[in-house]
């Protein structure tokens, strides 16, 4: 995860949290950045993902999870190693004429410092609003005064706004049905 519960109780200012509270915090941070991601159509952070997939007419394939920054392997449909050397990044990539390759690589995104530092911010925000919502045991701070839940027009909206998402359309890999 792009950001962990102690960088978030840090953001809402030190708040202490429960073991049970803490544990929800996790969950909803995992939540608020999987989220993001659906909306992006990508990962966040890189990982290493095994694919079988079917070259197009050229030989190439084109793994799900892009960009990609490193290829492991590609392995024919008996297990033999099609591939070993560079790639060209956000490209396509040879598979051969077969009709299934397996293709072990890392991809994902990879913003530079600045992008990943504004997502981790929005990631904090959305996800502090979720746990002032629903795990803020104390007294609200401008009248002393008991929460009410009950009122609509009281509540903070809960996940990802359409504002808070169009934030981030630069990065959102469009998908063409």
């Amino acid at each position: 995860m792009l950001v962990g519960a102690e960088e978030l109780k840090e953001y809402m200012s030190g708040i202490g949290l429960t073991p049970s509270q803490e544990a929800a915090a996790d969950k909803i941070l995992a939540g608020t950045q999987r989220s993001l991601e659906r909306y992006l159509n990508r990962r966040l952070e890189p990982g290493t993902f095994t694919e079988t997939l079917t070259p197009d007419v050229d030989g190439f394939i084109y793994p799900s999870n892009r960009p990609v920054t490193g290829v492991t392997s590609i392995l024919d449909p008996w297990g033999n190693e099609l591939y070993q050397g560079d790639f060209v990044a956000n490209t396509g990539i040879w598979g051969g004429g077969y009709g299934s390759v397996t293709i072990t690589y890392t991809g994902g995104l990879t913003p530079d410092a600045d992008a990943l530092e504004d997502i981790r911010l929005a990631i904090m925000r959305v996800a502090s609003r979720e746990m002032t919502t629903k795990h803020d045991d104390t007294l609200s701070v401008k009248d002393l005064s008991a929460r009410d839940d009950g009122e609509p027009t009281n509540r903070m909206p809960l996940g990802w706004t359409e504002d808070e998402l169009a934030e981030f359309d630069r990065l959102r890999k469009r998908v063409m049905a």
